[in-house]
């Protein structure tokens, strides 16, 4: 079986199209035709039913899915173990976050990391949630924190840890009125300019989704900026532009030099949960197991910093 045809086979599976599978592997949609039609060959049976531009699996496509996940993940551990022998430098942690975790976060951790643990080089890629997903599938991240829980269909190949729990709070400039308050009702939040996450982010939906539980109407907010990332939000806010929900994580230079005020809205808790996912055949003694030992002790928090370790563990 060639290795090469069946990773553009979970490629095509995964996208349910030639064409973007050919886009994403930098490859002709002919070639990758050519790579599926020599693996049905190969097997004696269809994979994928041909549907205009589409394609959806065969029952035998379903089968060979999680067993090529399986097969590939055990040819990237073999090459892994066998560089040694090769002369090639061992060490090369390759590690994916969004970028809440990732910006305010994960610079610490890596750096208790590296001191425990010089011998292992690390990269850190800043993405969003379905791209984090697809670089671990396609063996370019080995793990990531994502501020998203995947679904059991997203898991194929990998498996999730609850990492630490994480909360969007409220901010505003200290000019601001309801800076001197403290607490505002739920129904301000109408008032105010907001500047917010792009209208398709995860945080965007799940703040939307919290305000309509505590029974607010999310369009009764009035979005001044949309920004993709905290950073954006807070320097907005800062310039007195409007007000913004961002990560607690993101805010503790601001708030500790005053340049930010957190603000407690009445009945509203928009709370979340970071996860750690990594391959289901993470290997003992690996680079991936010591950094998952190592970000579950956190023990690289600083002193005196609350405990965020997920409720219930």
């Amino acid at each position: 079986m060639n290795f090469e045809r069946l990773h553009s086979f979970l490629i095509a599976a995964e996208e349910l199209s030639f064409t973007q599978a050919a886009r994403r592997l930098h490859l002709s949609q002919p070639a990758i035709s050519q790579q599926v039609r020599e693996i049905e060959d190969d097997l004696g049976v269809s994979l994928f039913e041909r549907r205009g531009r589409s394609v959806i699996l065969t029952p035998a496509g379903e089968k060979l899915r999680p067993l090529a996940v399986s097969i590939l993940q055990q040819l990237r551990e073999l090459r892994r173990n066998m560089e040694e022998f090769r002369g090639v430098p061992q060490g090369v942690l390759k590690i994916g976050a969004g970028d809440s975790v990732g910006i305010y976060l994960l610079p610490r951790v890596l750096g208790y990391f590296t001191q425990r643990h010089p011998d292992i080089r690390t990269s850190l890629q800043i993405g969003e949630f379905l791209g984090l997903l697809r670089g671990l599938k396609d063996g370019n991240i080995d793990l990531a924190l994502i501020e998203e829980e995947p679904s059991a269909e997203q898991l194929q190949g990998l498996k999730k840890i609850r990492f630490i729990e994480d909360e969007l709070v409220l901010i505003v400039s200290p000019a601001h009125e309801w800076a001197k308050r403290g607490t505002i009702k739920i129904e301000e939040l109408g008032q105010a300019w907001f500047i917010a996450r792009k209208s398709d982010s995860s945080i965007r939906g799940l703040i939307r989704n919290r305000l309509s539980e505590a029974g607010l109407d999310p369009n009764r907010l009035n979005v001044r900026f949309e920004f993709g990332n905290a950073e954006g939000i807070k320097r907005s806010v800062m310039a007195e532009l409007g007000v913004g929900f961002v990560s607690k994580f993101s805010l503790m230079k601001e708030i500790a030099a005053n340049y930010l005020v957190n603000i407690e809205v009445e009945g509203l808790k928009i709370k979340r949960t970071i996860w750690l996912v990594h391959s289901s055949r993470m290997g003992e003694g690996s680079h991936e197991r010591a950094f998952c030992e190592e970000l579950l002790a956190q023990k690289w928090l600083p002193p005196h910093h609350p405990d965020v370790r997920p409720e219930g563990d």
